[in-house]
């Protein structure tokens, strides 16, 4: 009823204040639950407030905004019970502390940042006045959270800034005095994060943050409770947050506080390697290239040791998680040491990778059957290649071999999109040969002839969907990419153009019913359609795949079929029906594009067969020939690509509510 009112509640006069006043009776139930519904009263509230807000207006609701700060700063705390409530419940309480931070976000807006802030400081020194028996971590919790919760809104004010400075080094001088709970610790961690860049501009406090973090890996390392609250993470991100904004100050102490808790193994491998990502980032933006190569060798030494160890290992075998882990620190160098500036340097990434190929062919040979540890090598290779970009291209080779070699070996997805990515970064389009083309011709030649096989088993593709989904967004690629590779006759292959024998396979592949590879093998026929109807193209795949060739044309009329199999009997989700990329209506429509007539006979015929026969004979049973016939008249009159995908679109919703009450009342 509240936003209903709102017009009323902002206009002229006191009396319209009531509801406000009520609704704020209700914030202050002890129930959350009832504090919970009324959230969204007050985020219509503040915004229109904001938009409308008058000198007479803020007067009159001054006191209100004031009242629901302090209201907010209340609910947020824990209560006795939290620990031991359901895992759902735990969430929907954090997600509602989370809805009363942003209202105080925004009752900044309003009361300005210094009045919320000087609220969080009142309200901890009261605790602290308080007797220690008396003093609830629930109370502190809570205030320090409201000053992690309008971080954003400190960062924003540029002038008088000076102001903000006492109350929150006042903050920062008792942070470690506040934890004595893990609950403290986790928020106070996170406020070490949010506040890294005024910590970069007050550096006097910077050092007493690092002790007071390092006192908590330490009680996680040995206390389960801080584990619990996940601790240690908080203060991963905190020291990631300050390896990132205060490199200059910080660099050294951070690297040799990485190095120590890898050695004592304080922190889970997670954790510790968004410590990494922070020296990694600090040290790329220094743009100082001697020490960038200290702190990779520094990080290098204990990785290099211990996938040695790992692989002198007589239990090697049973041991892939020490390699998935140190797979995640790898992955992170990649990632977070990007160096934009190189002075004819090499890249120390592509120095670090040529390294590295032996453990990466080591690590794929011991473990080629584990699907997780060849995504994350797979990972590795994609952000080679983004990252280092044209600086990895004297390595692309080798890269191709590899992939190759492990794909014949056991074919698996994450090969099939690191191949994807070498296209992305590496070709470039437009149709037109270049000095790699026989590199790219090779690889898809090869992955090709390796992956057809599982084209000629409705069960080899239903076991896996994943290769299938991205063999055809590779191949979506190719066509996008390197089209005059895919139109060439491969030497040693088959002596038909690749795309050809592509085609055949995304035909087959649509003999299964499963989302995400239907959406690959529909994107890319969609691509291949949409790319031969380009004005500059310079190779038309389309006309590989049409022709009046008997074997293309059974590829083309069961590609119709498979398509109104989808729309008509629900073999495809209803996401793959009308999508608006990679779907079947987007196929039907560039079909009609390229012969429209013989879609028309084709999309005749198929449903000729379907209703043929009896209601106990015929695939199609719950459709009067007339339905069908009325559902070709206006698909075939539509007046632009939109009315065509619209009756694609509702006959397929006409099919699936009749096919579905049809299935129902037989199994009564």
């Amino acid at each position: 009823m509240g936003e209903a009112y709102l017009d009323m509640l902002l206009g002229a006069g006191d009396d319209h204040t009531a509801l406000v006043d009520l609704l704020l009776d209700c914030m202050s139930y002890p129930d959350a639950e009832v504090a919970d519904v009324t959230i969204p009263f007050w985020f219509r509230l503040l915004e229109e407030l904001q938009r409308r807000v008058t000198p007479a207006i803020l007067a009159q609701y001054k006191p209100r905004i004031e009242r629901l700060a302090g209201l907010c700063m209340q609910k947020l705390q824990f209560r006795d019970e939290f620990p031991s409530l359901p895992a759902d419940k735990q969430q929907d309480f954090k997600a509602f502390r989370q809805e009363l931070g942003d209202i105080l976000r925004d009752c900044c807006q309003l009361l300005g940042v210094e009045a919320v802030l000087q609220h969080c400081v009142n309200g901890l020194n009261l605790i602290f006045q308080a007797p220690v028996d008396s003093r609830s971590w629930e109370a502190v919790e809570a205030h320090l959270y409201c000053f992690r919760s309008i971080a954003r809104e400190v960062e924003r004010i540029k002038t008088n800034a000076e102001a903000l400075d006492a109350p929150i080094s006042l903050i920062f001088q008792h942070l470690a005095q506040f934890a004595d709970h893990p609950a403290i610790c986790y928020t106070s961690c996170l406020i070490v994060s949010r506040y890294a860049e005024w910590l970069r501009a007050h550096p006097s406090s910077l050092s007493t943050q690092v002790g007071f973090l390092n006192t908590c890996v330490t009680k996680s390392a040995g206390d389960p409770r801080y584990g619990e609250w996940e601790v240690a993470r908080a203060a991963a991100s905190a020291v990631r947050a300050l390896a990132m904004d205060c490199w200059s100050m910080l660099g050294g102490d951070i690297v040799a506080f990485y190095l120590h808790i890898e050695q004592n193994e304080l922190m889970a491998v997670e954790d510790h390697v968004l410590i990494l990502e922070g020296i990694c980032a600090g040290v790329a933006s220094s743009n100082d290239m001697p020490r960038v190569l200290s702190v990779l060798d520094q990080v290098m030494k204990g990785i290099g040791q211990r996938l040695s160890a790992l692989f002198a290992s007589s239990s090697a075998k049973s041991q892939v998680q020490v390699a998935l882990n140190e797979l995640l620190r790898l992955m992170c160098l990649y990632e977070y040491l990007d160096i934009t500036k190189l002075h004819r340097e090499k890249h120390p990434l592509v120095m670090l990778t040529e390294q590295l190929w032996p453990l990466f062919n080591q690590m794929l040979a011991l473990y080629r059957g584990h699907d997780e540890l060849v995504e994350r090598v797979c990972r590795c290779y994609k952000r080679i290649l983004r990252t280092c970009g044209e600086h990895i291209a004297p390595l692309l080779p080798q890269l191709v071999d590899n992939l190759l070699a492990f794909y014949q070996t056991e074919p698996k997805s994450s090969y099939l999109y690191t191949a994807s990515m070498v296209l992305k970064f590496f070709a470039h389009g437009h149709g037109s040969a270049t000095e790699m083309d026989p590199l790219f011709a090779r690889m898809l030649l090869t992955l090709i002839e390796t992956t057809t096989p599982i084209f000629a088993s409705v069960n080899d593709m239903g076991a896996r969907p994943d290769v299938v989904e991205e063999f055809f967004f590779l191949m979506e690629r190719a066509v996008r990419c390197v089209p005059q590779v895919l139109a060439a006759v491969p030497q040693g292959g088959p002596s038909c153009p690749l795309m050809t024998s592509v085609f055949s396979c995304a035909v087959s592949a649509l003999a299964i019913s499963h989302n995400d590879a239907n959406k690959a093998v529909l994107c890319f026929l969609e691509q291949v359609y949409a790319q031969s109807q380009t004005e500059d193209a310079r190779v038309k795949l389309v006309a590989l795949c049409v022709s009046n060739t008997a074997v293309r044309e059974d590829s083309n009329k069961m590609l119709v079929s498979y398509l109104l199999r989808g729309v008509v009997l629900g073999a495809m989700s209803p996401s793959r029906v009308d999508a608006d990329y990679g779907s079947a209506a987007g196929v039907l429509v560039q079909l009609a594009k390229v012969n429209g007539q013989q879609l028309q006979l084709w999309i005749a015929e198929w449903f000729e067969q379907a209703t043929a026969g009896t209601f106990a004979t015929a695939a199609v049973n719950f459709l009067t020939p007339d339905e069908a016939q009325e559902f070709q008249s206006e698909l075939f009159s539509a007046a632009n690509e939109r009315a065509f995908r619209r009756t694609v679109r509702h006959f397929g919703k006409l099919c699936a509510s009749r096919n579905t009450s049809l299935k129902d009342s037989e199994r009564q």
